[in-house]
Formats: C-alpha cells, structure tokens, sequence
C-alpha cells in the first residue's frame, strides 16, 4: 500500500515500497531543491509497513500506518499502529545521514 500528498508548498510526500522486492519501504519528500527519506532497509525506522494515509498540519506532515511490531519480535509477531510525523522545513543531515529525515 502506498499513499502520497501534494502540501501547500508544492513538495510531494509519499510512503511507498520503492523496490521490485518490496524491501526498501519508505516515506520520501520530493521539492525542487533535493530530497529525502527514511533510512534505507532499517527495521528500526519502518518494518514492513501497510500506509494508510498522509496529512499535512501546519509545519508537520502525519503519515499513518500499521507495521510489524519490532520491540515484540520475541514473542510472535504483532501488529501496530503507528504514526510518523515529519518538519516541512527539515533539511536532512550531513555527511552518512545526507537526504536522510533528521525529523522523523
């Protein structure tokens, strides 16, 4: 599943599976300028998430979504909802971490 927002600014957001093995999910900014995203192939920042749907509220963009649950990956396998927010005006970080969500 996937879902997409067009904010007042005009950047495109979108949570999506951007490869054909659908292991690299990932919430992603788009503007004139650069980009960025979540961290490549981290369970830790998204585990086989289902999207559900994004909104932008004043400085925030809000994605929801349900994922495996990984702080229970011990005792069987669970199901979460979650919500990630994100800064409109994030600029990702330096050096590793370049184009990648400092807000997250």
């Amino acid at each position: 599943n996937a879902t997409a927002l067009m904010t007042s600014d005009g950047d495109l957001y979108a949570a999506t599976v951007i490869d054909f093995s659908a292991r690299d999910p990932v919430i992603t900014r788009r503007s004139e300028s650069f980009r960025l995203r979540t961290m490549r192939q981290d369970s830790k920042w998204l585990n086989e998430p289902n999207f559900v749907s994004a909104y932008e509220i004043k400085n925030f963009v809000y994605f929801f979504f349900r994922e495996t649950a990984v702080e229970y990956i011990n005792c069987g396998k669970k199901i979460y909802s979650r919500v990630a927010r994100v800064c409109k005006n994030d600029k990702g970080g330096s050096f590793a971490l370049e184009h990648i969500w400092t807000s997250y």
